[in-house]
């Protein structure tokens, strides 16, 4: 059997090289386009649930209820004291001079 010479050694060398960089460049780019994939689909539900809660006509912005509670925290003892709105018997008008 001939022996091979430093040229050939080295022909074989770049081409294996090359041949691992093209394998990791197809990785690298079936990942990615993967990694998109997969984006768009999260995009599309969330516009889906977005449409969905369009159209039952529940898309509040923020998607809370603002609830205003008069009792006490637990540490605080005392109870809310009740603003002028919240009386029973209507405001007086000022007089007029």
């Amino acid at each position: 059997m001939q022996a091979m010479s430093e040229t050939v050694w080295l022909i074989t060398a770049t081409f294996a090289a090359l041949a691992v960089l093209g394998f990791l460049h197809m990785l690298a780019s079936a990942v990615k386009h993967e990694t998109k994939i997969h984006n768009l689909r999260v995009e599309v539900v969330e516009a889906r649930n977005r449409y969905v809660r369009h159209m039952r006509g529940d898309d509040e912005i923020g998607g809370v209820d603002i609830v205003e509670d008069d009792e006490p925290e637990d540490g605080d003892q005392t109870p809310a004291e009740p603003g002028p709105e919240a009386s029973d018997t209507p405001a007086q008008p000022a007089a007029a001079a």
